[in-house]
């Protein structure tokens, strides 16, 4: 439709968030917000060089793993 902008989001999936989040911040690594529950799985964002995030979640629906 003219005049809407496409988007895309990419998620990097862990097992344990919290882990994740506590040992990329030790690494120096920033986030853009908080851990929130997005119903199909606990997500957050790392801040990327330029403004950008890039997504990090734990899901909660069934996986191939």
């Amino acid at each position: 439709v003219e005049g809407d902008e496409a988007t895309c989001e990419l998620y990097l999936m862990c097992d344990d968030i919290e882990a994740t989040v506590a040992e990329l911040k030790r690494r120096g690594a920033s986030f853009t917000r908080g851990i929130t529950d997005a119903g199909w799985g606990r997500v957050t964002a790392i801040a990327l060089p330029g403004g950008a995030e890039l997504g990090l979640y734990e899901p909660r629906h069934p996986t191939a793993l």
